[in-house]
Protein backbone atom coordinates (compact mmCIF):
# COMPACT_ATOMS: atom_id res chain seq x y z
CA UNK A 1 0.00 0.00 0.00
CA UNK A 2 1.39 3.43 -0.90
CA UNK A 3 1.63 6.42 1.43
CA UNK A 4 -1.48 8.17 0.10
CA UNK A 5 -3.57 5.02 0.60
CA UNK A 6 -2.31 4.71 4.17
CA UNK A 7 -2.98 8.39 4.84
CA UNK A 8 -6.48 8.10 3.38
CA UNK A 9 -7.25 5.17 5.68
CA UNK A 10 -5.75 7.03 8.68
CA UNK A 11 -7.85 10.11 7.86
CA UNK A 12 -11.05 8.10 7.51
CA UNK A 13 -10.40 6.20 10.75
CA UNK A 14 -9.64 9.46 12.57
CA UNK A 15 -12.83 11.10 11.31
CA UNK A 16 -14.88 8.04 12.25
CA UNK A 17 -13.42 8.01 15.78
CA UNK A 18 -14.08 11.74 16.13
CA UNK A 19 -17.69 11.26 15.05
CA UNK A 20 -18.19 8.32 17.43
CA UNK A 21 -17.01 10.50 20.31
CA UNK A 22 -19.01 13.54 19.30
CA UNK A 23 -15.86 15.56 18.58
CA UNK A 24 -15.31 18.00 15.74
CA UNK A 25 -12.53 17.45 13.25
CA UNK A 26 -9.77 20.08 13.51
CA UNK A 27 -9.90 20.46 9.70
CA UNK A 28 -12.14 19.28 6.87
CA UNK A 29 -11.46 15.76 5.63
CA UNK A 30 -9.70 16.84 2.43
CA UNK A 31 -7.64 19.49 4.22
CA UNK A 32 -6.71 16.99 6.94
CA UNK A 33 -5.63 14.48 4.28
CA UNK A 34 -3.46 17.11 2.55
CA UNK A 35 -2.01 18.19 5.90
CA UNK A 36 -1.03 14.60 6.75
CA UNK A 37 0.50 14.15 3.28
CA UNK A 38 2.62 17.28 3.77
CA UNK A 39 3.70 16.09 7.21
CA UNK A 40 4.67 12.71 5.73
CA UNK A 41 6.68 14.41 2.97
CA UNK A 42 8.56 16.59 5.46
CA UNK A 43 9.11 13.99 8.20
CA UNK A 44 8.39 10.40 7.14
CA UNK A 45 6.25 8.47 9.60
CA UNK A 46 5.66 4.77 10.02
CA UNK A 47 2.16 4.97 8.56
CA UNK A 48 1.45 1.27 9.03
CA UNK A 49 2.02 1.59 12.78
CA UNK A 50 -0.08 4.76 12.97
CA UNK A 51 -2.90 3.04 11.09
CA UNK A 52 -3.06 0.17 13.61
CA UNK A 53 -2.46 2.32 16.70
CA UNK A 54 -4.96 2.22 19.55
CA UNK A 55 -7.89 4.59 19.05
CA UNK A 56 -6.76 7.12 21.66
CA UNK A 57 -3.22 7.21 20.28
CA UNK A 58 -4.42 7.71 16.71
CA UNK A 59 -6.70 10.53 17.84
CA UNK A 60 -3.89 12.18 19.79
CA UNK A 61 -1.34 11.83 16.98
CA UNK A 62 -3.51 13.08 14.14
CA UNK A 63 -4.88 15.94 16.27
CA UNK A 64 -1.33 16.89 17.22
CA UNK A 65 -0.17 16.86 13.62
CA UNK A 66 -3.19 18.93 12.56
CA UNK A 67 -2.53 21.47 15.31
CA UNK A 68 1.27 21.66 15.36
CA UNK A 69 2.51 20.93 11.82
CA UNK A 70 3.10 23.95 9.59
CA UNK A 71 3.05 22.88 5.91
CA UNK A 72 4.60 26.16 4.78
CA UNK A 73 7.77 25.54 6.79
CA UNK A 74 7.67 21.76 7.17
CA UNK A 75 8.14 22.08 10.92
CA UNK A 76 6.25 21.37 14.12
CA UNK A 77 5.52 24.02 16.74
CA UNK A 78 6.32 23.66 20.40
CA UNK A 79 7.65 20.37 21.67
CA UNK A 80 5.27 18.21 19.61
CA UNK A 81 6.83 15.44 17.57
CA UNK A 82 4.75 12.54 16.23
CA UNK A 83 5.61 9.30 17.97
CA UNK A 84 5.63 7.45 14.63
CA UNK A 85 7.94 9.92 12.85
CA UNK A 86 11.60 9.10 12.48
CA UNK A 87 14.04 11.40 14.16
CA UNK A 88 15.35 13.84 11.58
CA UNK A 89 19.08 13.07 11.37
CA UNK A 90 19.11 14.92 8.06
CA UNK A 91 16.47 12.65 6.52
CA UNK A 92 13.69 15.23 6.27
CA UNK A 93 13.04 17.54 3.35
CA UNK A 94 13.66 20.85 5.06
CA UNK A 95 16.23 22.55 7.26
CA UNK A 96 15.82 23.46 10.89
CA UNK A 97 13.71 22.12 13.73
Amino acid sequence: MDNESHIERITLRFLELQQQRGLKSPKGDHILFMHLCAAQDAHPMNLEMLLIAADDILLEEVSGIAEHFHPQTGSYSGAFWPRYAAQCCGQCNHTGH
